[in-house]
């Protein structure tokens, strides 16, 4: 716990340092923004700081539960008066994407079911059913998007419930339940839920087909493959890809447990094949849905102000960036749904340092409990990185609860270490949060 109250004062000295750095730059008309983010950030050190150092009875299911909900409920309720105050709607600064769901679900409500799909299928991706179909039902309750704030809520809940369960199985109470916490209550997750985008529920899709995993691998009962197969095909609506990269995370370590060699190549095959498969679809996806291939996807990217830089430095940016990032972005002047998701996302690339020891520290003990969350995690991030999405947030998200999960794993290991090696280890991980600290800066005042 001693290193997580030191990690905690890193996030909060670095942050507030960022915030006053960059203050100069504001743009005032944007002034609410940057002083919401800040008391953001405020609010979840506190929290988090209050979490440490109790007794095992304090880490329960309620308390989790009850800290989610009234963080995410007074989150969301400023997330949308700020979106009013800003835009006069709710959308949260998310008027292309989820403003399509909003008039499409409208549109499924006043006409049939069947008629519904095939508008949907016929001028949107297939991807986009499953929100669609979620808010238009919901919207046959009140057609307003206030209501879906409220589901996603709920379901926020739910999902870290379900993260603190899985945590239960890798790792002692108390970390379980802080790696549930801080990835619940961080503000790009909040800002999700008071979108009215896709996320927040594919996020409790991903979180429950890994727990069913979990629950299959501690009991042996089948029902649970049953429960998992129902929530891989409820993925298929919201992004195809992800049910690749969960049942070839899950068959692999499955395989990788075995002490076979032919079974360890078998393995490595179907991992290559996994990313190569994603890649290859991604190519055909470019090419025949956006008319071009990686050339044209680059100049897109150029156009949507994701390339910073030349070519070769974007790509530098995201790789480092599909492990450690995305680089949150402090100032709102030009994109201010960005900066509320600064105060998440910083503690997010300060735990991904603990990330990858962990990641190191587990495939040298070969602790095989953790392989399928990591698998996935590399996956998605690899597959990603490709394309040059993974400084876009919302194609990042499934993976990211993982990373806490992985990194608090790692912290929990820590009272084994004898005085050398955590001495070496507290030298590492503050030099590399130094070096993050500078990457951010360098980040945000780039052209």
């Amino acid at each position: 716990m001693r290193l997580i109250k030191r990690i905690s004062n890193i996030y909060f000295v670095s942050s507030v340092l960022l915030y006053l750095i960059f203050v100069v730059q504001l743009k005032f008309s944007y002034g609410y923004l940057y002083v919401y983010s800040f008391l953001t950030l405020i609010i979840y050190y506190l929290i988090i700081r209050a979490q440490l150092f109790k007794d095992d009875n304090y880490y329960t299911y309620y308390r989790l539960s009850s800290i989610i909900f009234t963080v995410g409920f007074l989150g969301i309720l400023a997330n949308n008066m700020l979106s009013y105050h800003y835009n006069d709607n709710f959308f949260v600064f998310s008027e292309v994407d989820a403003g399509t769901y909003h008039k499409e679900a409208l549109k499924m409500i006043s006409s049939s079911f069947a008629e519904g799909i095939e508008n949907i299928l016929g001028y949107w991706l297939y991807e986009d059913l499953g929100a669609v179909l979620i808010i238009s039902t919901l919207y046959r309750i009140v057609a307003s998007n206030l209501i879906v704030n409220v589901s996603y809520l709920v379901i926020s809940v739910i999902t870290g419930l379900g993260l603190f369960k899985i945590g239960r199985y890798l790792m002692p109470k108390r970390y379980a339940y802080l790696s549930a916490l801080t990835f619940s209550i961080s503000s790009y997750f909040i800002w999700f839920n008071s979108s009215g985008l896709k996320e927040s529920v594919m996020i409790y899709l991903v979180t429950y087909s890994f727990l069913n995993y979990y629950n299959f691998s501690k009991t042996g009962s089948y029902k649970y493959i049953f429960y998992l197969l129902m929530f891989l095909v409820s993925l298929l609506l919201f992004r195809p890809v992800i049910v690749f990269f969960i049942s070839g995370s899950i068959f692999i370590s499955t395989l990788l447990k075995r002490k076979g060699f032919s079974e360890k190549i078998f393995a490595l095959i179907i991992g290559i094949g996994l990313i190569y498969g994603s890649n290859v679809v991604s190519g055909i996806y470019l090419k025949y849905l956006t008319g071009g291939g990686v050339s044209q996807m680059i100049a897109g990217r150029e156009l949507e102000g994701m390339v910073k830089g030349s070519i070769e430095f974007t790509y530098m940016v995201n790789v480092l960036a599909g492990f450690i990032g995305p680089f949150p972005t402090i100032l709102p002047n030009t994109r201010p749904d960005l900066s509320l998701y600064t105060p998440g996302l910083i503690f997010k690339i300060i735990i991904s340092v603990p990330f990858l020891l962990g990641v190191f520290y587990i495939l040298k003990r070969r602790m095989y409990v953790y392989f399928p969350i990591i698998l996935f995690v590399a996956f998605e991030s690899i597959s990603l990185i490709f394309i040059l999405e993974s400084l876009e947030l919302r194609k990042a998200l499934p993976h990211f609860p993982f990373i806490y999960i992985v990194s608090f794993g790692f912290l929990s290991y820590l009272d084994s270490f004898n005085r050398s090696q955590k001495k070496k280890l507290y030298i590492l991980l503050n030099s590399s949060f130094f070096m993050i600290f500078c990457m951010i800066i360098y980040w945000n005042t780039r052209n």
